[in-house]
């Protein structure tokens, strides 16, 4: 089942600028998904972007998609080092291995 909470939050907005979605799956009981998105964060914060947990680990994505800034310079698609974040906004990995070790680990992200 599906559990939506849609809103404005900011004074005078006349369309919905906030939402948080639930995901629950009755194949999985266990599984649940959140989705949330919204206008008041400003992106300067580097709050994560998305953050996924599983039962051995995470996985924790900070940065924005650096195409739209890319865009606005005149930059084109078609450039050699076309959306390529830089290296603080890799992803983060950590993780347990099935013998109990734990690692760290920075996945830089795919440039496109």
């Amino acid at each position: 089942h599906v559990i939506a909470d849609v809103r404005s939050q900011r004074d005078g907005a006349v369309v919905d600028d906030y939402f948080e979605v639930d995901l629950h799956y009755a194949n999985r009981p266990r599984l649940k998904v959140r989705l949330t998105g919204g206008c008041l964060v400003h992106a300067a914060t580097n709050l994560p972007r998305y953050i996924v947990h599983g039962t051995r680990g995470s996985f924790v994505k900070k940065g924005t998609d650096p195409q739209e800034e890319e865009l606005k310079a005149g930059r084109l698609p078609h450039q050699d080092d076309w959306g390529v974040e830089p290296l603080e906004f890799s992803g983060e990995l950590s993780y347990t291995d099935a013998e109990g070790k734990s690692f760290r680990e920075r996945i830089p992200s795919t440039p496109g």
